[in-house]
């Protein structure tokens, strides 16, 4: 099993060959490689270096990397440029921070990123649109889910897995997927002020 066993269990219902997965704060590609072995095409997006590097490397030497289609760049609501500060160096760490840094949280340096918002970069790289979407950003979601309005309208995308952090940003995630057609179906406590959110159309 996994790290988070429910979304492994949501991808392993609900994707299956001919899908197209948006993994989203893909890591080093932990879900985006369980989804390449369902014979899903993968688009997965990771700013940070280490976990970039790592993740072009486990898709070049696994089952099914090669529908693995890995894209160095943050989503946010707007194109900018942004600072990614960085809790550790190392890949698969967690806790990093686009913009404000958080409150409470040890950073030891930061990455500068580009970062753009979800339907610029469908259109502009002409991608298939996704049927499901995992939203994994520590504290950046509403911003994507901003940047990816156009988006979550499309039909074709069914399933929806956003990790939401603190109550305000869980608040807004649950309203604008509710006005975009889509219904909360599961939602995991994962830590303090952190939840697994899975909706469905």
């Amino acid at each position: 099993m996994t790290s988070e066993p429910e979304t492994e269990e949501w991808i392993r219902n609900y994707l299956g060959k001919g899908d197209v997965f948006y993994d989203v704060g893909a890591g080093v590609g932990e879900f985006a490689l369980l989804a390449a072995k369902q014979g899903a095409k993968v688009i997965a997006f990771e700013p940070m270096a280490a976990s970039y590097l790592a993740l072009v490397d486990a898709a070049r030497t696994s089952e099914g990397g090669i529908h693995v289609l890995p894209l160095p760049l943050a989503l946010s609501a707007v194109m900018s440029t942004q600072i990614l500060n960085l809790t550790s160096t190392e890949a698969d760490e967690t806790g990093h921070s686009m913009g404000l840094a958080m409150v409470n949280v040890r950073y030891v340096t930061y990455q500068h990123v580009v970062a753009v918002p979800l339907d610029w970069v469908i259109s502009f790289l002409h991608l298939a649109p996704p049927t499901m979407l995992k939203v994994d950003v520590d504290g950046t979601e509403d911003h994507v889910i901003q940047g990816a309005s156009i988006t979550l309208q499309l039909r074709s995308l069914r399933h929806a897995m956003i990790e939401t952090n603190e109550i305000h940003r869980q608040r807004f995630v649950d309203k604008t997927m509710d006005e975009a057609g889509f219904t909360l179906t599961a939602r995991y406590e994962i830590s303090s002020q952190a939840w697994n959110c899975f909706y469905q159309r």
